[in-house]
């Protein structure tokens, strides 16, 4: 606690601003008193000697000097006192008014509550990097085993598997089994003959689409059960994310509802404070307290 301020005794910031007031005008008219200070006795008279008067008259106490001079450095001393026992008052409500969260935690030796890290999402590679060496190898199969066979026996808008291309080219040339390039003696027949009946192509054809879908299919269960795997860990991660903030702001808020009241009550507590008045200054305080019990 401040020097200036007391539990106990003392005066009300009130009361040590009024006796300041009268302190500095206490003061004021003992230094106009000295600003008219002289040791001269001054008398005017016409030169015939007619009508004399008395214009001024010098001290003719000397002590008075210093018993006002004595006078004016009490009253600046009080004044000066009260005035930083108010401040420092004051100071002590603004200290409390930018009290923060923060500050009271550290005040109290509490842990500040700690906002939780926004977890990483789980991600399809993170479910495949658990996979033991028979699972990771079977997965890694199927991909490759579909892709291979898509590859040569599937025909997209961009481009066309060897196996249908064949496939397609035989269905051409069996519709159109001659075709002629040039003309007259320089024509050149070409003729188009299966080397395998289209029924053998066919059968082949659809055994290799069978065999394509049913890696993909198996390709895709895989997928499937790691997406779903991969959605779960994700929906309990964001689950604990959101239980831990919910608790956090609810920490948050008790520490806040514990700094308000905290605030509240060293509120009462320093407006209950009083400014010292030393022993020093007892008997200039006594001076100034009658002046008000005159008035």
């Amino acid at each position: 606690m401040s020097v200036f301020l007391t539990k106990a005794g003392g005066i009300t910031s009130t009361s040590a601003n009024t006796l300041a007031n009268w302190a500095k005008n206490e003061a004021f008219a003992a230094t106009i008193e000295l600003a008219s200070l002289t040791f001269v006795n001054t008398r005017i008279e016409l030169i015939n000697g007619e009508n004399p008067k008395t214009m001024g008259i010098g001290v003719k106490d000397t002590a008075k000097v210093g018993t006002l001079i004595e006078k004016i450095a009490r009253l600046n001393s009080f004044s000066a006192w009260v005035r930083e026992g108010i401040k420092a008052k004051e100071q002590l409500l603004r200290d409390l008014d930018d009290l923060d969260v923060e500050d009271y935690a550290e005040l109290k030796g509490i842990d500040m509550p700690k906002v939780p890290d926004y977890p990483e999402a789980v991600q399809v590679a993170d479910v495949i990097a658990e996979m033991d060496v028979k699972k990771r190898n079977n997965y890694l199969r199927l991909e490759a085993f579909a892709a291979t066979y898509g590859k040569y026996v599937h025909s997209t808008s961009d481009s066309t598997g060897a196996v249908a291309r064949a496939r397609n080219e035989l269905v051409e040339r069996i519709a159109r089994p001659t075709k002629v390039e040039g003309s007259g003696r320089d024509s050149v027949l070409y003729s188009y003959t299966p080397s395998v009946p289209m029924e053998e192509v066919d059968a082949m054809f659809n055994a290799l689409q069978m065999t394509q879908r049913s890696y993909e299919q198996q390709l895709n269960a895989i997928k499937y059960n790691i997406e779903s795997e991969v959605n779960k860990r994700n929906a309990n991660v964001q689950s604990e994310y959101n239980n831990a903030l919910a608790a956090y702001r609810a920490e948050m808020k008790a520490l806040r509802e514990a700094l308000h009241e905290y605030k509240i009550k060293e509120r009462e507590r320093i407006g209950r404070l009083k400014i010292v008045v030393p022993n020093e200054l007892e008997e200039i305080y006594e001076y100034l307290n009658s002046l008000g019990k005159e008035k």
